[in-house]
């Protein structure tokens, strides 16, 4: 008793000393005990620390591995649950995307079954021309010819964007098919989105996102 500390060798580094502090009102073996009790309190804590880390670690890779299989096209559809913007007399705006082409065409992109059904059954005009990915989920697009003919150039900036809103974002050189809307039906009792298309042609484009193509489209307002 009357001990304050106590210098010993540091046997974790192998070097130098490392000085305990002491309880002067107890004998060196209550000091132990003390010191003892004390690390082992720590280490049970350490331990607790690191299970629920591999824990948390365990959550995270399950979350992760789970939106890694969410579609992405998905993703285009949560879009269609934002609140839509009316134009200046409170109407509703067209539904869907639009864009315009370097041409001054415009080009409408379906969010989700139920606008690719306006778009193409309501909105679109028999010489407007209508575009999909080919053999993959997809938007629709549709652009609107206003009377002229559509440049090829227009065609390919659309197929960039059908190719970008599909399960194909992230390949290259997709098949998107191309028609005149007039040459686009729904069969009875076919699901929202769902047409069959005549006379169709196909480009290879590469997906190119709205954001990162302003060269080749801007957004309209």
């Amino acid at each position: 008793p009357g001990t304050t500390s106590l210098t010993v060798p540091d046997l974790f580094s192998g070097t130098g000393e490392v000085t305990i502090p002491l309880d002067p009102t107890k004998g060196l073996a209550e000091n132990a005990q003390t010191h003892y009790q004390r690390a082992q309190k720590r280490r049970r804590a350490l331990v607790g620390l690191d299970q629920r880390e591999r824990s948390h670690q365990a959550e995270l890779a399950r979350k992760q591995a789970a939106l890694a299989q969410v579609p992405l096209a998905d993703a285009v559809r949560l879009q269609a649950l934002l609140p839509r913007q009316r134009g200046k007399k409170g109407e509703r705006r067209t539904p869907g995307l639009s864009f315009r082409s370097r041409q001054g065409f415009a080009i409408l992109v379906g969010r989700s079954s139920q606008e690719n059904d306006q778009l193409t059954m309501r909105i679109a005009k028999s010489q407007d021309v209508w575009l999909h990915v080919q053999a993959t989920p997809g938007s629709h697009v549709i652009v609107r010819a206003a009377g002229k003919q559509v440049p090829f150039e227009t065609i390919l900036e659309a197929a960039r964007l059908a190719a970008y809103y599909s399960q194909a974002r992230h390949s290259s050189n997709v098949p998107v098919d191309y028609t005149l809307r007039k040459h686009v039906w729904k069969p009875r009792g076919a699901k929202p989105g769902a047409v069959l298309i005549t006379q169709q042609k196909t480009v290879y484009v590469n997906p190119a996102p709205p954001s990162s193509s302003a060269e080749l489209l801007s957004s309209e307002t």
